[in-house]
This record gives structure tokens, sequence and C-alpha cells, in this order.
């Protein structure tokens, strides 16, 4: 687990962006696990976690309910699982 903080407009969320494979550099490389993760995102994100601050995973015009069973989706997550930690 590794905390990134820093000063306001320091590339701290670009930095991770670029990591999780949202972004691409512009010059260097990144690499990470052996993947440049916005070439092979798909296999590197099933690897990471990130928790982006003032972020919600839910919706305001969806009930959470609905908002959870999107993200289960979104996550593959197996129903049996799913329901008992519901």
């Amino acid at each position: 687990m590794v905390g990134y903080i820093g000063p306001n407009g320091a590339g701290k969320s670009a930095a991770i962006k670029i990591m999780c494979g949202i972004l691409t550099t512009e010059s260097g490389i990144c690499v990470i696990n052996g993947r440049t993760p916005w070439k092979e995102r798909v296999d590197h994100v099933r690897e990471i976690g990130v928790v982006f601050g003032q972020r919600s995973q839910l919706w305001w015009d969806v009930p959470v309910i609905d908002s959870f069973e999107l993200i289960r989706d979104i996550y593959n997550v197996d129903e049996k699982l799913y329901k008992d930690n519901l």
C-alpha cells in the first residue's frame, strides 16, 4: 500500500492515471509488473487497486443497490460472493 502526497499541480493524479493505464505518457516509459499499463490495461488492472479522493462509486440519482450491482458487473464479482458480502 502506498500513499502519494504532494502539492496541487505536482502531477500526482496524472502519474497515478498513467500507472493505472488511464493516461499514456508523452515521453518516457512506465512498466509495472512487466506490463505497459495502457497497452495491457485489462490484465494490468486485475492486479491493482486505486482509490482517488473526492470520488464516489455511488451515483446520486441511482438507488444504492443498483450502484452496487453495476459495480459488481463492472468488476465481474461472483454472484454468490456478492450476495454473501451484501
